[in-house]
């Protein structure tokens, strides 16, 4: 396994024999991945082909996720084969530093989360709070793995909150109180753990004193750490720099902080082939 796998690894095994995390084996990250780990080992044992395995059904569950999302947006069964086939034909070839890394493995849930979302929000009945809990706490259990995942959850929430806002402020206030609470039971459920089993203070002195330097230097690594990222899986990997412009464009023609939504960009300025004339915003 790659070198921050076995890095994980490592804590896991320690957690597994008792071993205080942070003290024992220092980590710069938050623990979720190191307890799935122990989870996965604990289960199914130290051999390599076991958490390949492992690694295998989570992505697996992404794209499955992602073709459900897919679906409700239009897209027709062959386009979707096609995704679903290049990421079959895609995933055994990558280099083995993609296998088992927490980048990943917090899709699965994030994922999860917005279809869940997506699926309530269109529905014309109002959910019932624990959905709206649960999907707070799948964005919850993504934390814990990798915190950079706010940043996608947060941009989620603020481009559909209009649409829990067109059901009446109450359906708009459970709507943000259910996600605040369900990722606020993951945390404390989380954190009580650390302080239970005694690794708060290490944990503590870890984010505190160790990470501040950490995070300034992958700040001022960041330019050669994107032009590494879109070099990984070349050309495929040059994609990004496509995809995310595309993205954006797609949001700013659904106006979704609009009541009455107008052509965007994209269907004034683009060619027809290049987007479906009969999508909606809501699509």
């Amino acid at each position: 396994p790659w070198g921050a796998v076995t890095l994980h690894h490592v804590a896991a095994r320690n957690l597994l024999a008792g071993g205080v995390h942070y003290r024992d084996v220092f980590d710069t990250n938050l623990p979720g991945f190191v307890w799935a780990l122990a989870g996965v080992r604990a289960v199914f044992g130290w051999s390599v082909e076991a958490v390949r395995v492992v690694d295998l059904l989570v992505v697996v569950g992404i794209v499955l996720l992602l073709d459900r999302l897919a679906a409700r947006a239009g897209g027709t069964p062959w386009s979707r084969a096609w995704a679903v086939a290049g990421a079959a034909a895609f995933y055994p070839f990558t280099n083995e530093s993609v296998h088992a890394q927490r980048d990943v493995w917090m899709t699965l849930p994030a994922a999860a989360a917005v279809l869940l979302r997506v699926r309530r929000l269109e529905s014309d009945s109002p959910s019932g709070f624990a959905r709206v809990v649960l999907e707070g706490a799948l964005w919850g259990l993504a934390v814990w793995v990798k915190p950079h995942v706010v940043v996608p959850a947060a941009a989620v929430w603020a481009l559909t909150a209009s649409r829990a806002a067109a059901g009446g402020w109450r359906r708009f206030a459970a709507d943000l109180l259910g996600n605040v609470v369900g990722g606020g039971l993951v945390g404390l459920a989380g954190v009580g753990y650390l302080v239970a089993s005694g690794t708060w203070p290490a944990f503590h002195e870890v984010f505190t004193v160790w990470n501040t330097g950490y995070a300034a230097q992958m700040w001022s690594e960041l330019p050669l750490r994107v032009d590494a990222q879109l070099q990984y899986f070349r050309p495929w990997g040059y994609l990004q720099a496509v995809a995310v412009p595309v993205a954006v464009l797609a949001v700013v023609d659904a106006r979704p902080w609009s009541p009455r939504p107008r052509p965007g960009p994209v269907v004034r300025l683009l060619p027809g082939w290049l987007w479906d004339a009969g999508a909606d915003d809501r699509t």
